[in-house]
């Protein structure tokens, strides 16, 4: 295992990465419901990556809630890491 780097969501490759490890996470290993978790706000939110090389293996999105305020949302990685 390399030195994990962070970064923006920056292209659709990384959004899909992203989407899939909260799929696996929250709905089959931990059995949120998929209307839980795919809850319409992600679009509004900020989507950062964790990677291994170029493998994204955890995501968590940010939410602004208001001009001054914001939530850190929806954090994962994959089990080995």
């Amino acid at each position: 295992m390399s030195r994990l780097t962070y970064r923006l969501v920056t292209n659709d490759k990384e959004l899909e990465a992203a989407f899939a490890i909260r799929r696996e996470v929250f709905v089959e290993e931990q059995g949120i419901s998929e209307s839980e978790e795919w809850d319409g706000r992600d679009m509004d939110a900020l989507h950062v990556v964790a990677k291994d090389g170029q493998r994204v293996v955890g995501t968590a999105r940010v939410l602004f809630l208001t001009e001054n305020q914001a939530k850190v949302e929806r954090m994962a990685i994959l089990k080995p890491f």
